[in-house]
């Protein structure tokens, strides 16, 4: 359950999803309609070569700390997109693969550098996640478009159930324990509003941005069928500018 590269849009991918409250993306929105404005707002970006390279963390950086993720199986069809793609952005980028690409479904506290599986609060958060998804019930996401943003691409998920809900109150029951502490998300207007798999970090400026464009274009709008999410991860993150790892610290079973 973690796709390995969540990266943002106005600054760098990761962040960026962050940031869209003030970029115009409303609670309201369909997911599709928040799609379509990330899409629009860097459409440009990547056709002019307007390339965010994210930094590698520290401690203490808001990008690239302890999450919870969903780890579906992601089609075949998508990786060879992602292939095709490869030759027109450049082979230097980082690109993540079927074993550590992933959803975020809540970013839980700052980088830190080190974090083992008997970390104590990885396991209150674990025990706070297994009373916010007791009840839920079967989960499928609907992959629907790879979309270009300033620091990576990023596929397209729809939830066929109300993932906004079960933030909140997962949110809200982190913070009656005092496990509201650090990272991105520290108030409720903070939380992350989509539901996309990070497929690749740029590290450089793209090798043919026009060609790239033009396929993103054509790619923005692809079915790529529907995932079942039958656990949930919390995991950390081991980040070069060549590698990401993702190590899974624990991981619920939601079937």
């Amino acid at each position: 359950m973690a796709l390995a590269v969540f990266v943002s849009f106005d600054v760098v991918l990761k962040r960026c999803l962050m940031e869209y409250h003030s970029l115009g993306i409303s609670p309201m929105m369909s997911f599709k309609e928040r799609y379509e404005h990330i899409y629009q707002s860097n459409n440009e970006f990547i056709k002019d070569n307007q390339i965010n390279i994210d930094p590698l963390p520290v401690d203490g950086d808001s990008r690239w700390g302890v999450s919870a993720v969903f780890r579906p199986k992601i089609p075949l069809e998508v990786w060879r997109d992602l292939d095709k793609l490869k030759p027109l952005l450049g082979e230097n980028h980082f690109y993540y693969c079927d074993n550590n690409v992933h959803v975020t479904f809540r970013s839980l506290e700052a980088y830190r550098q080190t974090v083992y599986e008997s970390d104590n609060l990885v396991k209150r958060y674990a025990e706070v996640l297994k009373t916010t998804f007791s009840d839920v019930g079967r989960m499928r996401i609907s992959l629907r478009g790879i979309v270009g943003v300033k620091s990576g691409l990023i596929l397209c998920g729809i939830p066929d159930f109300n993932i906004a809900d079960l933030r909140q109150g997962f949110f809200e029951r982190l913070q009656q324990s005092n496990l509201v502490t650090s990272g991105p998300e520290t108030s409720i207007s903070k939380l992350r509003n989509t539901c996309h798999a990070s497929l690749s970090v740029f590290s450089s400026e793209l090798d043919l941005p026009a060609e790239s464009h033009e396929m993103l274009s054509n790619l923005r709008h692809k079915d790529y069928g529907e995932v079942d999410v039958t656990d949930i991860e919390i995991v950390s993150y081991r980040r070069t500018f060549d590698v990401i790892n993702v190590q899974s610290l624990t991981k619920i079973d939601l079937s």
